[in-house]
């Protein structure tokens, strides 16, 4: 099935909605903000691959509800592993070739 993801430059954190994944969710103590300031009602952790212009990636998300009909927001944690480059201008970004091809 195929989900759409969120590039949120804003925060430093990959969040997935519950139940986009498999059920595996791992504990965890982190209590990330939201944009209002109130402390997200995280769930757990969450390994996920996933694929993006035919790559494989495997990235590990905070489990969280949030108001957006999209599986989640992939934060900045994700894009600096994968040295990715934003060109606002030309509305592109590129990320470091690391991804396993399928």
């Amino acid at each position: 099935m195929s989900r759409s993801l969120i590039i949120d430059t804003g925060s430093n954190v990959s969040i997935l909605q519950p139940a986009v994944s498999s059920p595996v969710v791992k504990i965890t103590q982190t209590k990330p903000h939201g944009v209002t300031g109130e402390a997200l009602d995280v769930k757990g952790l969450q390994k996920v691959t996933f694929l993006q212009n035919r790559r494989e990636y495997t990235h590990t998300f905070l489990v969280c509800s949030l108001p957006t009909e999209a599986a989640g927001p992939l934060g900045t944690d994700f894009l600096e592993k994968l040295g990715a480059v934003i060109d606002f201008r030309s509305r592109k970004m590129s990320l470091a070739d690391i991804g396993r091809a399928p």
